[in-house]
């Protein structure tokens, strides 16, 4: 998948997702963050900016790896993700809130 930017002289440039989240990581996180803030039953959970978001970028490079991916292969069952689904659940995080 790819997401498409314009550029001056009118040409549409496509660059594929995971560059886009590679370069814009940081942003990413830091507005997750911010909408997490908002949503009451997730900002019940009483946990630090770092406790919340650092092992996040490892979990990103995670997705981003999987994007690179040729699309005719599997990709492998994800190691990160299973420990992300371990530390929410130990964090206090419910089913929904983790969907959600």
């Amino acid at each position: 998948m790819a997401n498409p930017v314009k550029v001056k002289s009118g040409a549409v440039v496509v660059e594929p997702v995971a560059n886009v989240l590679e370069r814009d990581m940081h942003g990413v996180i830091e507005g997750w963050y911010i909408r997490v803030n908002k949503k009451p039953d997730l900002a019940s959970i009483p946990l630090t900016h770092d406790e919340r978001t650092g092992h996040l970028p490892h979990l990103m490079h995670d997705v981003i790896n999987r994007l690179r991916i040729d699309a005719k292969l599997e990709a492998p069952l994800s190691k990160t993700a299973a420990e992300h689904d371990d530390l929410r659940c130990k964090q206090g995080y419910t089913t929904a809130m983790m969907v959600e």
